[in-house]
């Protein structure tokens, strides 16, 4: 089954892209599911003006990060392989060290110590703006679904 944003459209897989876009509060989420629209020069447009962004990437050879910006200047770049979380998260801004908190580790039985778990970063990308969100209360988000490309 795709649930994909594409698939909502009848889009099929690697002819197109679709974006899905929503607002919760005062932040804007867009998933996009070809993976079109991610460069860190989008997350420092998305910030611009005194606004913060995040972006989240996991791509389908599992490389994972998170890019942070503020005012239009990337703060940080979270690349998950290199991730070492008693040592990365007390050279983080305090907006982002507690969401990285917030979102918590997974670790495996194959993990070394302070090793991060893959999903991470989406959790602290959620977690930035304060989402804690049931499965009722994002089926009640309207969204708005286009194709791109």
């Amino acid at each position: 089954m795709d649930v994909t944003a594409g698939a909502a459209l009848g889009i099929e897989p690697g002819t197109s892209a679709a974006l899905l876009a929503g607002r919760i509060g005062e932040w804007t989420f867009v998933y996009d599911d070809s993976g079109f629209t991610y460069d860190d020069s989008v997350t420092k447009a998305l910030s611009a003006d005194g606004r913060t962004a995040a972006t989240s990437v996991y791509t389908i050879h599992a490389d994972t990060s998170l890019t942070y910006a503020v005012g239009g200047e990337q703060v940080e770049w979270v690349n998950v392989d290199d991730l070492i979380l008693e040592e990365h998260l007390l050279g983080m801004s305090a907006e982002l060290r507690a969401a990285f908190e917030a979102a918590g580790n997974v670790p495996t039985e194959d993990f070394e110590p302070g090793e991060a778990d893959g999903d991470i970063v989406m959790r602290a990308a959620c977690a930035l703006p304060g989402l804690a969100l049931t499965l009722e209360d994002i089926r009640r988000i309207l969204l708005l679904v286009v194709p791109f490309g």
